[in-house]
């Protein structure tokens, strides 16, 4: 049987055609220009893809085109739409999150009509965390596009986490009772979890709630592993395959397993990876409900798609860009049954990632990848043993002895891994793989996953590697 893309993954094609779009305006190109391109790129991959055509398959390309077409021009329009703020709000606020913002702390908080907001925890609000509830009037501030001091933008960066503006000049302010809520319930986990060791607190609160320690956040971002210690598709997958486990996979077992994941989803604190796996795992499993099956490339564009819907803003998040990257990868690398590819997920997974992660660190670490060879088997062993430890603790359980134990075999993985560190430094330059030839190299991937003749296959990765060596000339 003649493979077909369209038939398999075609919420892939859509995802990609809106992430062009944006990249093209991006780049400084028109909307117009943005949208032909982006059309153009697809039907060219349609074209080589295909290697027999039908009136059915025929009909699914020109939807699939039309539903391309729709999306980047909502999803364009919609992230060059400015939507107008009030100039001050007085209303019930609720703190759904209080995270470090160099030497302050900042609020996240929501208010009544479930719009988010930012404001520094000062007076009153100095001792606020999360979950609790407050009566304010505040002014309200239109975040900055730019900084001074270098690309970021704050506009983008909070607006990709779903947040209005920020509150300034608070006043009025007068506490509210608690109550039940997704927030009280991490807020009172956190309060469980601070009485495990240092080590095994670090990595639980980053895991469960997606809090991150300074102190372990380093030391995994100098090991190149912090996708470990990120509430990811990797958690979540471990979550769900626990439940089925447990439940077994009949119908009620799959509904057990649905349940927790969205459980864990809202109590890690909805992060874009964490969002992205759940609708991915999601569509896996009502597939195995309906007895349909589900094809996992075309999980992934169906997660990429609804989030855009959403949140159009997400795609500035580089959390959802590496989570979608690495999602791409991992499910396509899964489908060539090859040992010689499961033995280079590893290298793949670093090469591909490298033009997000080298723009933020300065450079590639060598050292990265053995250490990430070495975690994909013992490191999981790691954090499976510091969960299942502290696991009695959080229950209430006086069994403090465990913790420590999981943190003496963390302990052996931390000196292998630093000396690792001092053998290999950093030594290849940010953009040594640009972005162009690893996005090449991932269509080329996907591609032969899905059993794409070689040639056509090759065809299609030059095809995407050269629109976007044309888009990315000198910018990497």
């Amino acid at each position: 049987m003649v493979s077909s893309f369209l038939n398999k993954a075609p919420a892939l094609l859509i995802l990609e055609s809106t992430l062009m779009t944006i990249f093209c305006t991006q780049r400084g190109l028109s909307l117009r220009a943005g949208i032909v391109s982006s059309e153009l790129l697809i039907f060219f991959q349609m074209l080589i893809y295909e290697e027999r055509w039908s009136w059915r398959r025929g009909f699914i390309a020109v939807t699939t085109l039309f539903v391309c077409l729709l999306l980047s021009v909502c999803t364009a329009v919609r992230i060059r739409q400015r939507e107008p703020l009030p100039q001050y709000v007085a209303d019930d606020f609720t703190v759904i999150q209080r995270r470090s913002w160099g030497e302050r702390a900042l609020l996240i908080l929501e208010d009544s009509k479930g719009r988010k907001w930012i404001a520094i925890a000062r007076d009153l609000l100095d001792k606020a965390y999360e979950g609790g509830r407050f009566f304010f009037r505040a002014d309200v501030r239109i975040l900055k596009n730019e900084s001074r001091r270098s690309s970021f933008s704050p506009l983008r960066y909070w607006n990709s986490r779903g947040v209005k503006g920020e509150l300034r000049n608070i006043t009025d302010v007068r506490g509210l009772p608690k109550r039940f809520s997704i927030h009280w319930l991490r807020s009172l986990l956190r309060e469980q979890i601070r009485r495990l060791p240092s080590t095994s607190r670090a990595i639980i609160s980053a895991i469960l709630l997606g809090d991150r320690e300074a102190n372990i956040s380093e030391d995994f971002r100098r090991w190149g592993i912090s996708h470990f210690l990120a509430v990811s598709g990797w958690h979540v997958g471990f979550a769900v395959a626990l439940a089925a486990l447990v439940a077994g996979k009949r119908r009620w077992g799959l509904y057990a397993a649905s349940l927790l994941l969205w459980l864990y989803c809202l109590i890690s604190g909805m992060t874009a990876s964490a969002l992205r796996a759940a609708i991915m795992l999601q569509t896996v499993l009502i597939g195995l409900m309906l007895g349909t099956g589900s094809c996992g490339l075309n999980s992934v564009g169906v997660a990429g798609t609804l989030m855009l819907i959403i949140n159009p803003s997400i795609c500035y998040d580089i959390g959802w860009q590496l989570s979608i990257l690495a999602a791409t990868v991992a499910v396509g690398l899964q489908k060539i049954q090859n040992v010689w590819m499961f033995l280079l997920t590893s290298p793949f997974m670093w090469m591909t990632a490298s033009p997000f992660i080298s723009e933020l660190s300065g450079g590639i670490y060598l050292s990265s990848l053995p250490v990430n060879i070495m975690a994909t088997v013992f490191f999981s062993f790691v954090l499976g043993s510091v969960l299942l430890c502290g696991l009695p603790v959080l229950l209430g359980l006086q069994f403090y002895f465990l913790p420590y134990c999981a943190e003496k075999i963390f302990h052996v993985w931390a000196v292998a891994a630093d000396q690792w560190t001092k053998w290999l430094p950093q030594a290849l330059p940010a953009g040594f793989f640009p972005l162009w030839f690893c996005g090449g190299a991932v269509a080329l991937l996907t591609a032969s996953a899905l059993k794409i003749s070689r040639w056509r296959a090759v065809v299609s990765a030059g095809g995407v590697g050269f629109v976007l060596y044309c888009l990315c000339e000198g910018s990497l």
